[in-house]
């Protein structure tokens, strides 16, 4: 009896410290997929715009205009990147950054968890986002309490990816 809780008891510790390990990234893909009345919007702003963009199952859109040649990012990846994020509504662009900033992509709104997926370092591509895979029902405010990007916006982000690591 002491000998199979000896044998339990060790096996639940090396267990443990092995998920410990394992344990450093606690990001998971998003498994949301847009409504079709946003696919259908989204589809429709493209085409009277002219735009070609490729459908992901998800629902977002996207066009790579070069694709690069580096490490291709996952969940748990730190990328580098520009960007600039604008409202398809109106062209307002709400937030944009010049410089390389790093952050970890799980961290990320889930259309570009799912964009950034599709691309390798050193790759520029613009990404079209429903609502559903941005920030959905949520204002977005920005420092002084001005409402940035409304609820249910769809969004527009032309990005280059500069480093996966």
């Amino acid at each position: 009896m002491r000998k199979g809780f000896f044998l339990l008891l060790t096996s639940v510790i090396f267990l443990s410290a092995c998920n410990k390990k394992s344990d450093k990234c606690h990001y998971v893909e998003s498994n949301v997929v847009a409504p079709q009345t946003e696919i259908d919007s989204l589809q429709h702003y493209l085409t009277l715009n002219s735009i070609v963009a490729i459908q992901h199952p998800s629902g977002l859109f996207y066009r790579i205009d070069t694709l690069g040649t580096g490490a291709v990012p996952a969940i748990c990846s730190t990328v580098s990147v520009t960007y600039q994020g604008s409202l398809l509504s109106n062209g307002y662009i709400f937030e944009a950054q010049a410089t390389p900033i790093d952050f970890a992509l799980g961290a990320a709104i889930a259309g570009w968890q799912k964009g950034l997926m599709l691309t390798k370092a050193g790759s520029y591509f613009t990404l079209y986002i429903p609502p559903s895979l941005a920030y959905g029902q949520t204002d977005v405010r920005n420092n002084m309490g001005q409402v940035i990007v409304p609820a249910n916006s769809y969004l527009k982000f032309v990005i280059k990816l500069h480093n996966v690591s």
